[in-house]
């Protein structure tokens, strides 16, 4: 939205009140003394564009004090379509958006379209503040301001910001809820690979504990059995009788080699 031109019918100080030519692309300048009207121009296009505030708020009405009816009219470009606001205050706040060239009746969805979805509170805390708000640096800290300075920052409109945050909130809530159950039909992605991680961990240290009790048991039986085959041997070298009685002895002691490590046992 690119503010061109207004005319105000009545409000505060102005009167039949507009600039002598549209304002241009880039930074407008507006001068004017202490009490000049520029607070109250300021809230004119506030009220023109959000809507007159309703009288129980702390926010001046700004009743016309040299005549005419209490509103107004801007005109204003987006993607280089002219548009044209009213807005008069009253019960009913009376409200007409056409467009320039073709003289369509459009509605307020429109017009928040046009201005990107920012709320009236964005607009005054960002985009038109006075110096007297400016100093109450705490109203900065509402919520959306940090949203707004982000989308300005990257060329984005408030409402498709908030869409990607929205969107990246609920890819984090899938996988890093940490107070979810891995059970749960809807548990994150996280915790549940956490879970399953550690199921395989416990399953291996099962694995490695069998393996290795079944190691020793190895080892165990094949000492078993040196043993009994060293005794076999001792028996077959001292008692040459029993290759006779055992044929096995005998066949044993052939396929050993000699205790003193010169020549088989024949």
């Amino acid at each position: 939205m690119k503010l061109r031109n207004w005319q105000i019918d009545g409000f505060g100080v102005f009167c039949n009140a507009s600039l002598p030519e549209p304002l241009g692309d880039g930074l407008n300048l507006l001068v004017g003394p202490n009490e000049a009207g520029k607070s109250t121009l300021l809230d004119f296009l506030r009220y023109t564009i959000f809507g007159y505030p309703s009288r129980q708020t702390s926010f001046p009405q700004r009743e016309p004090l040299n005549g005419g009816n209490h509103g107004g009219s801007l005109t204003y470009e987006v993607n280089h379509m002219p548009y044209h606001l009213f807005r008069r205050a009253g019960k009913r706040d009376t409200f007409n958006l056409l467009e320039h060239q073709t003289g369509t009746v459009l509605t307020l969805e429109d017009l928040s379209t046009h201005r990107g979805h920012i709320t009236l509170e964005v607009f005054r805390n960002i985009f038109g503040f006075s110096l007297e708000e400016m100093q109450g640096i705490e109203s900065f800290k509402k919520a959306g301001m940090r949203e707004l300075v982000f989308a300005a920052s990257v060329g984005q409109s408030v409402g498709r910001i908030s869409e990607i945050q929205g969107s990246l909130q609920k890819q984090a809530a899938t996988l890093f809820n940490d107070r979810a159950k891995a059970e749960s039909r809807n548990a994150p992605q996280l915790l549940k690979l956490r879970t399953r991680l550690s199921e395989v961990e416990g399953q291996l240290e099962l694995a490695e504990q069998k393996s290795c009790g079944e190691s020793q048991g190895s080892r165990s039986r094949k000492g078993e059995t040196e043993r009994h085959w060293h005794s076999t041997l001792t028996r077959g070298e001292r008692y040459p009788e029993t290759r006779t009685a055992d044929p096995r002895v005998a066949n044993m002691v052939r396929a050993a080699p000699s205790r003193r490590g010169a020549t088989a046992i024949r």
